[in-house]
């Protein structure tokens, strides 16, 4: 069990490292400082924003597999390798992508997942992308029965500034 668990250990890390952003370093009265390269937030995409702003991993309606929270995938798109976050882990976002095509047709506006966040650094390391399904304005709790009508577009669906906005 040991061996599954550090071999599991080690695609993760694996996976992770593959997905890491552009940095670059600066020092500033002598202290090194590491911040994502704005300019080139994902190859292929021009926008972002230098601040940012914050998401929180859903931990509103459980996944088939019974667990609440959400896949970052390696690329955007559902066809990308993916590491699972759970549910409540805030996320700083530096943009997001239209890309108007919804992965998940039957959910409710502003989570049907067209929308895609790029996160440049990840709670367990690396970078990656999230669809609006995925992710809210604020923490949320399960809703009973796993209903969609415990979900309020209005207060829950994460935020798209327009200064954050990315376009190929």
């Amino acid at each position: 069990m040991r061996r599954l668990v550090a071999v599991g250990v080690l695609l993760t890390a694996g996976f992770v490292s593959g997905c890491s952003s552009v940095h670059h370093s600066s020092k500033e009265e002598g202290k090194d400082s590491t911040t994502p390269a704005i300019a080139q937030v994902v190859p292929g995409y021009s926008g972002g924003c230098k601040e940012g702003f914050t998401v929180w991993t859903q931990n509103q309606f459980s996944a088939a597999d019974g667990g609440y929270g959400t896949l970052v995938r390696s690329a955007l798109g559902a066809t990308g390798q993916h590491v699972g976050l759970s549910g409540n882990n805030k996320l700083t976002v530096v943009g997001w992508f239209d890309s108007g095509e919804p992965l998940y047709t039957d959910n409710p506006a502003g989570i049907r997942g067209e929308v895609w966040y790029y996160i440049p650094q990840l709670p367990n390391g690396g970078a990656g992308w999230v669809p609006d399904a995925g992710v809210r304005a604020v923490m949320t709790t399960p809703a009973p029965g796993n209903l969609d009508s415990k979900y309020d577009q209005a207060t829950q669906a994460a935020p798209k500034p327009n200064e954050c906005k990315l376009t190929r």
